[in-house]
């Protein structure tokens, strides 16, 4: 399915993700998309986004391929989609749901669109919070009627944690005339109300262990049994065309944190650093999901001994990943430096998959593809990655291509040349650089 992509990039004018295609030639993905209920959805926004292609655009996915809405029985049709390589993403443009039902880009299964193909069967579940917040917007307006400004804190002045072994931290608000959820990141400075008499159950989801909800208020007045009432609000115009009215006071959600650090593990160390971003990420170490704070910080506790890598593999914002090995013995580990990567490895989920070792150095991986008669370079071509962000990108005409950084793990490949026979190859990566010189035949 690949090499006849690949064979039509040649041959055709280019489309989305550079891999060419002919008007005719173009596919269609067809699904239905329901709630967490299993209730179908009408009326929301499906798209087919093209996998990143080249090394430059690997954190981002803005390219879409095909938009449509789904019906009353929550049927959606994607059509004319180029050949090539999908995720499929439906709800809130700011936090959607990939299919097969997740928000992390990194776990979201890849389509791919043959010529002329029909892919049915993509049919998924919408994650609350990718709901499209419609009761906050005014029928045929974008502009929101009335917003509320927003602060999380933690008690003592400690640090905002955004993502937690429990998930992201989202404020949710219930609307109590109907039922409707709104879901936000913790982070987030204001909140979109539908209008003023509005009534909302308010709650902090997925608190990191030992964390809790200590006052909820609105300047000096504390919101009873987590209860806003809108009404009770006073609102005033804020500045610029289309700007919603804005509540004077600021709703304060405190949060305390735990009495004591006692979390850690009776076995294992600290693991702690900083991500060089302030981004909404997750972030993980040898698959296990750990604490990250809003000013781009982030920490690990029971940490046994070992090489370990930490990485993010939740990326929003259209943010590539960032990660780092690092060397676990008898004592904590702080000051964790986290770069950008462009690829991750298949198994960067697996729990301490790396043995013990001496260096946190990040290898390099060369690759030189040559002819197998003529030992010439050829190219050009694509290389597609099967890894969690699903890398793919094109083969220079000289054949080479490199990652002068790249995360300990296994990777597995495949490389389709232009008239040659398209090679897969897995590696295990360590320490040391790795440079490979691979032979392909030609093909008539």
């Amino acid at each position: 399915m690949l090499t006849l992509a690949f064979l039509f990039a040649l041959l055709t004018s280019p489309g989305p993700q550079g891999v060419p295609s002919l008007a005719d030639q173009t596919g269609t993905i067809v699904g239905v998309l329901k709630d967490g209920g299993g209730k179908p959805l009408a009326g929301v926004r499906v798209g087919a986004i093209a996998v990143p292609e080249s090394l430059a655009d690997v954190g981002s996915a803005a390219a879409m391929a095909s938009l449509a809405a789904t019906d009353e029985s929550g049927r959606y049709r994607l059509e004319n989609i180029p050949p090539g390589r999908y995720y499929i993403a439906a709800g809130r443009v700011d936090f959607p749901t990939y299919y097969p039902g997740t928000q992390a880009l990194a776990r979201g299964t890849i389509i791919a669109i043959a010529p002329k193909a029909v892919v049915e069967g993509i049919d998924f579940a919408m994650v609350d919070s990718s709901a499209r917040v419609a009761d906050a917007v005014p029928s045929g307006n974008l502009a929101l009627s009335f917003a509320l400004p927003l602060q999380v804190k933690v008690e003592g002045g400690g640090k905002l944690p955004v993502f937690s072994p429990n998930g992201f931290l989202l404020i949710r608000l219930t609307n109590t005339s109907n039922g409707v959820r709104t879901e936000i990141p913790i982070n987030t400075s204001m909140i979109p109300v539908p209008n003023a008499t509005a009534e909302f159950q308010i709650s902090v989801e997925n608190l990191p262990p030992g964390y809790a909800v200590k006052s909820i208020m609105t300047g000096t007045t504390e919101i009873r049994n987590a209860m806003l009432r809108v009404s009770a609000l006073t609102f005033v115009p804020s500045i610029g065309p289309g700007a919603p009215m804005t509540a004077s006071a600021v709703l304060v959600v405190t949060l305390t944190p735990p009495a004591a650090r006692t979390a850690q593990a009776a076995t294992g160390v600290r693991v702690a650093g900083r991500s060089g971003d302030t981004g909404r990420r997750s972030i993980y170490l040898s698959g296990k999901p750990g604490m990250f704070y809003s000013d781009g910080t982030f920490e690990f506790r029971g940490v046994p001994p070992g090489r370990h890598i930490v990485a993010t593999l939740d990326n929003r914002e259209s943010r590539r990943p960032r990660g780092a090995a690092v060397i676990v013995a008898n004592s904590d580990v702080e000051g964790v430096e986290l770069n950008e990567v462009f690829l991750l490895p298949q198994d960067i989920q697996s729990a301490d998959f790396r043995p013990a070792g001496s260096t946190s150095h990040l290898a390099a991986l060369r690759v030189n593809m040559v002819d197998e008669q003529s030992g010439e370079p050829v190219g050009p071509g694509a290389v597609y990655f099967l890894n969690p962000n699903g890398t793919s990108f094109d083969l220079p005409s000289n054949g080479q291509f490199e990652f002068p950084r790249i995360l300990p793990g296994k990777y597995s490949f495949e490389i389709q040349v232009f008239r040659h026979a398209t090679i897969s190859r897995t590696i295990i990566v360590g320490d040391e650089d790795i440079e490979l010189r691979i032979p392909t035949s030609a093909v008539n």
